[in-house]
C-alpha cells in the first residue's frame, strides 16, 4: 500500500474551503427553496429527519480524519493480501 500523502496531515478545514454565503444562496435560489432548512424538509424524509438541537455530548470524541484514514488502511489489509496472494488459491 503506498503512503499516506503528507497534505493528509494538515487539518481538515486548511485544506477545504465550503461554500460560502453567497454561494448557498445562489444555489437555494437555483434550486427554488428560500432557506436550507426547507430544503431539508423537502428532501429528507419526515421518519428518518432528527427534529431539534442535537446533543453532541451523546456521541464520541471525533477521532480525526488522520485516525480514519489509517483504519480504512486497516481494514483493506486482508483485501490487498488475499489479492497478492491469488496466484497460490488458484485452481487449475
Amino acid at each position: 500500500m503506498s503512503q499516506i500523502d503528507a497534505r493528509y496531515f494538515k487539518p481538515f478545514e486548511e485544506r477545504h474551503n465550503g461554500p460560502s454565503q453567497a454561494d448557498i444562496q445562489v444555489m437555494l435560489e437555483t434550486i427554488g427553496v428560500s432557506s436550507m432548512d426547507e430544503l431539508i424538509e423537502k428532501t429528507i424524509p419526515a421518519n428518518i429527519r432528527r427534529n431539534g438541537i442535537m446533543d453532541p455530548a451523546i456521541y464520541q470524541e471525533p477521532k480525526g480524519e488522520n485516525r480514519a484514514i489509517l483504519l480504512i488502511q486497516l481494514l483493506n489489509k486482508p483485501v490487498e493480501m488475499v489479492v497478492e496472494n491469488s496466484e497460490f488459491t488458484k485452481k487449475d
